[in-house]
């Protein structure tokens, strides 16, 4: 689980490498959230290929 505070949201990252963002009041929050999760796994060094598929 990958809390933000700003937007505030929880994103569960499967081992998969699916994801599914909650918690976000508009779908525009939605997608800020997911591409902020992105880049800081990337951050951190974990390899992302591409940019995310994002569906609502």
């Amino acid at each position: 689980v990958f809390r933000l505070k700003q937007p505030k949201t929880a994103t569960l990252i499967f081992s998969t490498g699916k994801m599914v963002c909650t918690g976000a009041k508009s779908a525009k929050l939605a997608i800020s959230a997911v591409k902020k999760v992105v880049r800081e796994l990337r951050k951190e060094g974990f390899i992302i290929k591409g940019s995310p598929k994002i569906e609502i």
